[in-house]
């Protein structure tokens, strides 16, 4: 496995972990964007909290 695709396996690796998370008082979801095109690999929080939305960028990793 050469460096790159390493960095590849690890980074979707350790951002899965992510993907469970519970919330307390929140019911928030994560979900992985994996991209390995174009080198991005993304966790992104949604749902509802204290009657909102919310939706947003928890982690975002690019490769240059």
């Amino acid at each position: 496995m050469d460096r790159l695709e390493s960095y590849r396996e690890n980074i979707k690796r350790l951002l899965k972990r992510y993907i469970n998370i519970d919330y307390a008082n929140v019911d928030v979801a994560n979900q992985e964007v994996f991209d390995s095109e174009t080198e991005q690999y993304i966790i992104i929080s949604y749902g509802w909290g204290n009657n909102r939305r919310i939706h947003g960028c928890l982690i975002h990793i690019i490769i240059n």
